[in-house]
């Protein structure tokens, strides 16, 4: 096979495999554009590089983009007090700038109404 395709052509066949493979096993589709997205810090609430829209990584869940944190309030979530789940102890040191939104730390209200309705 190298005689007839080259040694550095089939190289560069399974490096292109190997990145589809990695940025499989380690991105996910924004759930409006379904651009590739990394997470390579910081909380579940994430915001796609290319269109913008705001999705949970844990679940895919496109979030409402006047109030991205409530997916991770809302007792009936799944992602339900998750908003940092995953998240590296080392990333929440004091050393850091790293600030929890302060929509995330209001209390919420347990009649507030987490059946917001947006637009795709």
């Amino acid at each position: 096979m190298e005689k007839h395709y080259g040694k550095k052509q089939l190289q560069t066949i399974l490096e292109n495999i190997m990145s589809e493979n990695w940025i499989n096993d380690n991105s996910h589709n924004c759930p409006h554009c379904k651009t590739a997205i990394e997470k390579s810090d910081g909380c579940n609430k994430m915001t796609c590089s290319h269109c913008g829209t705001y999705f949970c990584w844990l679940c895919g869940t496109r979030l409402n983009p006047e109030a991205p944190y409530l997916h991770f309030r809302n007792p009936e979530s799944e992602c339900f007090n998750m908003l940092y789940r995953g998240v590296v102890p080392e990333e929440l040191d004091d050393d850091d700038d790293f600030d929890f939104p302060a929509e995330y730390l209001d209390y919420y209200s347990e009649e507030e109404d987490f059946g917001l309705e947006f637009d795709d």
